[in-house]
């Protein structure tokens, strides 16, 4: 709720905010999903721990070899209503189109993963899934290494 406190306004005025306030209060309470989407913000904003993605520094290189992972406790991925993939991690948002869910759901389940295996997931060139983690790796919530 954004709103300015009745701090100059009259008893009754004091009195009609605080019951305005709990209610809305019981009414978030009463929603059965309240929890759920507790966690999901929290998990979506808790920050990444930083991971160097040396000698990377100025973007991912379309290299197949390349091995790319998330950095952040707890990613979430979903689509938006026009369907496009929606992934929230490290406290930010970023928005693809509905072909780089596979891909994005690869990083998000966890583990490591060759740029040429997201491209293959997704139907994507390698040089696309270059550019989308690239974006990933600047907003500090993925890491990438070369294979070996």
């Amino acid at each position: 709720m954004r709103s300015d406190l009745p701090r100059f306004g009259t008893e009754e005025e004091k009195a009609d905010f605080v019951w305005s306030l709990g209610g809305l209060v019981m009414k978030e309470f009463e929603d059965g999903t309240l929890l759920d989407r507790f966690l999901a913000m929290r998990d979506a904003t808790d920050r990444a721990r930083l991971v160097p993605s040396l000698p990377y520094v100025e973007g991912v290189p379309p290299d197949p070899a390349v091995v790319v992972h998330l950095v952040t406790a707890r990613a979430r991925l979903h689509s938006d209503r026009e369907g496009h993939a929606v992934l929230t991690a490290g406290g930010e948002e970023w928005t693809f189109s509905p072909q780089a869910a596979p891909l994005l759901s690869l990083l998000v389940e966890g583990g490591r993963h060759r740029l040429d295996a997201l491209a293959q997931a997704a139907g994507l060139r390698v040089g696309q899934v270059a550019l989308l983690v690239s974006e990933l790796v600047d907003g500090e919530v993925a890491a990438v290494g070369r294979a070996g």
